[in-house]
């Protein structure tokens, strides 16, 4: 995997999230963080300061700093139901009642199809939300995983 961004957006989907743009996340941690990745070898790796890093713990501090830079982060609001009842007065105020008026009620009303959705699927899932993903994507999530692919199913259909 020659191609930085494509091995940076595929590193954070082995954790279960979805870059919003790959190549801005490598030009962050370059310019404002002195990290430089490579992908020599095949294989993602991350220098900071001419020093290996780690890169899981590079990316999960990245996250943690950035949520916004990935689809479905916490805080997104996708659904009326993601705002908390005493949190919608300042919602319509910072956003205006016609973006209210926009979002979904839910995950499951008819407008969510229209919706965003992040595709790359977690290790993590338990057996009712891997249930809910359809023929395509499971056996996306599957070749993703490669030779670990049934064993990871194994897990989340042992998990209630």
């Amino acid at each position: 995997m020659a191609d930085k961004p494509q091995a940076v957006a595929a590193a954070f989907g082995v954790i279960g999230l979805k870059c919003r743009n790959a190549q801005s996340i490598l030009t962050n941690l370059e310019t404002n963080f002195q990290v430089k990745a490579s992908t020599e070898g095949g294989f993602l790796s991350l220098d900071q300061n001419g020093q290996q890093a780690n890169v899981g713990q590079v990316l999960q501090a990245y996250v943690k700093k950035f949520p916004e830079h990935f689809v479905g982060h916490s805080g997104e609001v996708r659904y009326k139901s993601d705002v908390p009842a005493d949190a919608k007065v300042t919602f319509i105020r910072d956003h205006g009642f016609s973006a209210w008026e926009a979002l979904p009620a839910s995950a499951t009303s008819p407008g969510a199809q229209h919706v965003v959705k992040p595709t790359i699927v977690s290790t993590q899932l338990t057996q009712a939300q891997w249930l809910t993903l359809t023929p395509s994507e499971r056996s996306q999530a599957i070749s993703g995983w490669g030779k670990d692919g049934a064993s990871n199913v194994a897990a989340i259909m042992a998990r209630r």
